[in-house]
């Protein structure tokens, strides 16, 4: 082989393809390319190449090279309606199908028809919440054809979420980011009512949130947002989500996990909203305030804050303070401070405390709730109400 004959470089290069050497072949491309870059075939044949590495978008990058140097070059065409099929995107399959050649390939085109009906019956029953008819439908289309379809896995594991098969709705979601979609290259791709790449983090959110993932939810949440900011259905769901965790908590109020879950999605229908999350923590114990500035921002955080002021030789909150810390465990999404009026009575007095206990709720930093020396049911009640 001539170190500099681009054609005898492309020639070995098909050979190692053709042995299902995909890296080598692709090594062989680039040398070839390196020497004659506007050659048309050799884009084309290092499109089949990352092709078989299931590298698909850069197999779609350099078959649209290939055309951009040779917008006739059918091969390419053929090419790229197959890439597209595999992916799920019909309109951008059924064109370059035409482009092709005078004559579709008939049975490119009945796998793309295929495809096309398998996937309208996806959507129309994932807007009707059909959950196992998008599980069949989403199997079907990936059968015939839209075998790396990142969106169709997507959207399986969406169903599998929503029948409770939450094992099983990982292995999906996972399986979906691990392709090679290279977003970049259909960023204004819509599906489900979202853009692509939008519709993945919303679903990879679901079911981090569904196992306990809420750190990785509440980022993927944020991606989404980011991605596709006019998008509402990002903030109904979660609204859904956070309003279901509210029945559960008023069913189970003792039950920590339920209380997690319930404040994490708190959190990200507020990311998803595009409001300030970085404050607000989940659970601990007591914290003790010491100073004015450290009430004002403890008092001004999201979500829930109950001030306890109190002092350790009081008899009174010497009673109350065990229930107190019994709360804080069971309201793990509540912030529970307490304020000793001996050690900062600075707090004491602009805040008007002259009988202990005093308890004052905060929400979202402002005042709902004052009770003086309060019964223990009492003080639950509150804590519950302004809580859930």
């Amino acid at each position: 082989m001539s170190a500099v004959d681009p054609e005898e470089v492309k020639r070995a290069g098909n050979e190692q393809y053709k042995k299902g050497c995909f890296e080598e072949a692709l090594r062989l491309y680039d040398r070839a390319l390196a020497m004659c870059p506007d050659n048309a075939a050799c884009r084309g044949n290092r499109a089949a190449a990352l092709t078989g590495l299931r590298r698909f978008g850069k197999a779609v990058k350099e078959c649209e090279e290939a055309l951009r140097i040779d917008p006739s070059y059918g091969r390419a065409h053929q090419r790229l309606a197959s890439l597209h099929i595999r992916l799920g995107h019909i309109e951008d399959a059924l064109k370059h199908l035409s482009l092709a050649s005078p004559q579709p390939d008939l049975l490119e085109l009945h796998k793309l028809q295929t495809v096309e009906k398998h996937l309208g019956r996806c959507l129309d029953a994932r807007k009707v919440g059909e959950w196992k008819s998008v599980l069949r439908e989403s199997d079907a289309a990936i059968a015939a054809g839209a075998d790396s379809s990142a969106l169709l896995l997507a959207a399986k594991a969406e169903a599998l979420l929503r029948l409770n098969l939450l094992d099983e709705a990982d292995s999906a979601i996972s399986s979906a980011s691990k392709l090679d979609y290279s977003f970049s290259c259909f960023s204004d791709t819509k599906f489900c009512g979202f853009l692509a790449n939008a519709y993945l983090f919303f679903v990879h959110a679901q079911v981090d949130m569904a196992l306990g993932r809420f750190d990785h939810a509440v980022a993927s949440i944020d991606k989404a947002r980011i991605t596709d900011p006019g998008n509402t259905e990002v903030m109904e769901r979660w609204a859904e989500s956070v309003k279901d965790y509210e029945v559960l908590r008023k069913e189970l109020p003792s039950d920590t996990e339920v209380a997690e879950a319930y404040f994490h999605a708190q959190v990200a229908l507020k990311s998803s909203r595009g409001e300030e999350v970085s404050n607000m923590k989940f659970g601990g114990e007591v914290e003790a305030i010491t100073g004015m500035e450290q009430f004002r921002m403890a008092t001004s955080l999201p979500g829930v804050s109950v001030i306890y002021f109190m002092t350790p030789l009081n008899q009174q909150c010497c009673k109350i303070s065990p229930f107190v810390n019994s709360l804080c465990i069971r309201y793990p999404s509540v912030n529970f401070l307490k304020v000793d009026v001996n050690e900062s009575p600075a707090v004491a007095r602009a805040e008007n405390v002259r009988t202990i206990p005093t308890f004052k709720i905060y929400k979202h930093g402002i005042r709902v709730k004052e009770m003086i020396c309060p019964s223990q049911q009492l003080l639950e009640y509150s804590v519950r109400h302004y809580g859930i």
